[in-house]
């Protein structure tokens, strides 16, 4: 932080505090291998923010978010993975800090710098929780341990936890429509360190053994295949690919928003209602 300062650092210092709406995106095991069809996993999101306007190059903001995660193995061209027939729906909630660069600096107060690109890099947690539906009944996944979580014979498949920790990596570009007014979208990955926002992530356990601990709605959503079939269930031996072992999830987060700023204006004379030039 002391990096950022400058002999106006503490002249430029203000508040700013908004609100968002977007959409957000997940990719991971049960994402469509189409780029065009990933677009039908898109969910809705809202933000609401506040920012410490450092100096007319960086920002400081605290953001809370929610968002939804959705995937479904349906909307998928791949024979095995429609086979495998399983979804998830999960909201998200997220609280983060993120450092934002305007890369040509940005000053609206006296609309003297009112424009600019921004890259924005942080850090926070999220809360999640994959649920999905069976025969007409909502069940969280997470407690139904569907890849044998909670099964003494196998230790090492220890529960996921719904609280995690991300990091925040992205590109906006914010516009003082006023003195006090600013517009601004931003676009962001959130890389997350557990392969589990979708409940699927190594191989199958035998459902027998599932039922046996976890009941026998456990066993039937860890293998949806016979359903998907429409037939009896269908028991694959312990080991059985269910996922990729060799890779995490992440999802991305696009926002329109709105802030205001939170200091005292005096616009010069005749100047109020005139947009400047950038300043670089």
């Amino acid at each position: 932080m002391l990096a950022l300062g400058s002999f106006s650092f503490l002249q430029a210092q203000y508040l700013e505090a908004g609100f968002g709406v977007g959409a957000s995106l997940y990719e991971g095991d049960l994402s469509p291998d189409s780029p065009l069809k990933r677009f039908q996993l898109l969910r809705p999101a809202g933000s609401a923010f506040v920012k410490w306007h450092l100096n007319p190059k960086f920002d400081w903001a605290l953001n809370v978010n929610y968002l939804q995660l959705y995937g479904d193995d349906k909307k998928s061209d791949n024979a095995g993975r429609k086979e495998r027939n399983l979804d998830f729906t999960s909201n998200v909630f997220e609280f983060n800090t993120t450092l934002e660069w305007n890369i040509l600096g940005f000053e609206p107060e006296r609309l003297y710098s009112p424009f600019s690109p921004y890259i924005f890099a942080g850090a926070g947690i999220f809360h999640h929780n994959p649920k999905t539906k069976y025969q007409d009944t909502w069940y969280e996944l997470q407690p139904l341990g569907t890849e044998g979580q909670g099964l003494s014979q196998y230790p090492e498949r220890e529960y996921y936890k719904l609280w995690q920790p991300n990091l925040l990596l992205g590109i906006g570009i914010k516009w003082a429509l006023t003195e006090r007014l600013n517009l601004s979208s931003d676009f962001g990955v959130r890389l997350v360190f557990t392969d589990y926002l979708d409940d699927a992530s190594s191989s199958y356990i035998a459902s027998p053994e599932i039922a046996e601990v976890h009941g026998p709605i456990a066993a039937a959503l860890s293998n949806r295949i016979g359903e998907g079939r429409g037939t009896g269930p269908v028991i694959l031996p312990s080991g059985s690919l269910r996922a990729s072992p060799n890779s995490t999830d992440y999802y991305l987060v696009g926002f329109v928003k709105l802030s205001w700023n939170l200091y005292n204006v005096e616009p010069l004379a005749g100047r109020k209602n005139q947009m400047g030039c950038p300043r670089f």
